[in-house]
């Protein structure tokens, strides 16, 4: 899906450029490199996400009193977050 995102091509036609040295040989065969470390770590990175999110679903699942907990929790940082968006004044 990233492929057809042009978010990514904007992020790769501003930020790689810094990256490549014209004087050190291909410019393209540089970009590609780069491009690939890129694929790589975000797959490693995602991957282990992933991982741990479904060892900690799985963790969760078997321990209702932790999921009961974490929606008290977040209810409450929800509701603090409530509180404090309504009593902040504006700012024009």
């Amino acid at each position: 899906a990233s492929v057809i995102n042009p978010k990514v091509a904007v992020f790769y036609l501003s930020l790689f450029p810094q990256f490549v040295d014209p004087a050190g040989g291909m410019v393209l065969l540089q970009s590609l490199a780069l491009g690939v470390v890129h694929v790589t770590v975000s797959t490693l990175v995602d991957g282990a996400l992933v991982t741990v999110a479904g060892s900690l679903a799985g963790w969760l699942a078997v321990r209702p009193g932790w999921l009961r907990m974490q929606r008290w929790v977040l209810g409450a940082a929800f509701g603090v977050l409530a509180v404090w968006l309504a009593l902040t004044p504006r700012q024009h």
